[in-house]
């Protein structure tokens, strides 16, 4: 029996394992909202996976990110000139879609779950080590996700910046050789 638990455990692994590679192909594609679902479905595989519960932190971020960077545009460039403020505050549409397509699961409220009778309250002190171990790595995860969408945002910032730099290098340098020329 304890076989048979093993391998299901392990064939749940290997599921969620895969609807994470499919979402990491969506996440880097800027398919948040689809990267988004498969996370999901590899929380629902495996709902101890922390890796999954990681994965949602980063794409949420992702996604506040790219809506706060658009929403900053639309402001930017909608903004009448006179400085007279738009009469609605509302978000663009696409922003709205955006959180509507994206509901994380309702926490489970404490007081809708009967109380345990006092013997099962009592947990094993090695399931209790490992529960808060499974806590840490969960946290270590998300935290460890953030960072690294951080960082790839700081990078892409980089990138943009240098790329502006060099086009503008070069309309100099070209601007430089037509006065030469002439």
């Amino acid at each position: 029996m304890a076989d048979f638990d093993d391998a299901t455990r392990q064939e749940q692994r290997k599921k969620a394992g895969d609807f994470l590679k499919m979402a990491d192909k969506l996440f880097k594609g800027s398919d948040y909202e689809g990267a988004a679902r498969l996370v999901q479905l590899a929380m629902q595989t495996d709902p101890h996976n922390p890796y999954a519960v990681a994965y949602m932190e980063r794409i949420k971020f992702a996604i506040e990110q790219r809506d706060s960077k658009k929403l900053h545009v639309t402001t930017t460039v909608s903004t009448p000139p006179s400085g007279d403020a738009p009469s609605s505050a509302a978000p663009p549409p696409s922003a709205r879609k955006t959180e509507a397509s994206f509901t994380p699961p309702p926490p489970v409220r404490k007081d809708t779950v009967p109380p345990r009778p006092p013997e099962q309250q009592r947990i094993d002190p090695a399931e209790l080590q490992r529960r808060q171990l499974d806590d840490e790595a969960r946290r270590y995860a998300i935290a460890e996700a953030k960072r690294k969408a951080e960082e790839e945002q700081r990078k892409k910032i980089e990138e943009e910046a240098h790329r502006r730099a060099e086009e503008e290098i070069k309309r100099r340098l070209e601007e430089a050789n037509r006065r030469l020329v002439e």
